[in-house]
């Protein structure tokens, strides 16, 4: 917990914003492997990420740059920045991207991805189904309702949420349907 916001603290000092152009641009390995297992689509409802929806891409990268290094063989692995890699995909336009001196330490590059899902979800509040978060939480955590707050992973980006009461105060929703439902998670 301690050593990701010792990183934080210095970020800005090992890396710099960047528009990447001709450059070829892939997932962190670790980062695909859980961009595959979660399927960030899905809360979509039903929606897709059809070129139309995200106009004009230039002020769509600026907004939502991606958060990438880059490797040995000279390619630049993303990290966050999901919508905006997933639209770049498509166009193979200039895009937005801070880029680090140097490659994460591996324990934080999933950090980097489910803050990003997370922030959407809980600090954008974009949904307030307490049964929706908890399916997507215990998703993305490989938890259940009960070992999601004893998550490392949980508990290195929200240190002051350490029980579903806890979160369900603080995002205004029932803690009494905060739960994964049969066949769901």
């Amino acid at each position: 917990m301690d050593k990701f916001k010792r990183y934080l603290d210095n970020i800005y000092e090992n890396g710099q914003f960047q528009v990447l152009d001709e450059t070829r641009i892939e997932w962190d390995r670790k980062v695909r492997n859980l961009v595959e297992r979660v399927n960030p689509v899905a809360a979509l409802q039903g929606r897709n990420l059809e070129p139309s929806y995200i106009k004009p891409f230039a002020l769509h990268s600026l907004q939502s740059p991606l958060l990438v290094y880059l490797d040995g063989r000279e390619i630049y692995r993303v990290l966050s920045g999901y919508f905006t890699y997933s639209v770049y995909c498509q166009h193979r336009k200039p895009v937005a991207a801070y880029v680090l001196n140097k490659a994460p330490p591996n324990q934080f590059r999933e950090l980097f991805f489910l803050n990003e899902l997370t922030r959407c979800l809980l600090d954008q509040y974009f949904i307030n189904s307490s049964s929706m978060v908890a399916t997507f939480l215990t998703n993305w955590f490989e938890a259940t309702d009960d070992s999601l707050f004893r998550n490392e992973k949980w508990l290195t980006l929200y240190p002051h949420l350490k029980t579903k009461a806890e979160l369900c105060r603080w995002l205004g929703i029932s803690n009494k349907t905060f739960f994964v439902k049969k066949g769901e998670g």
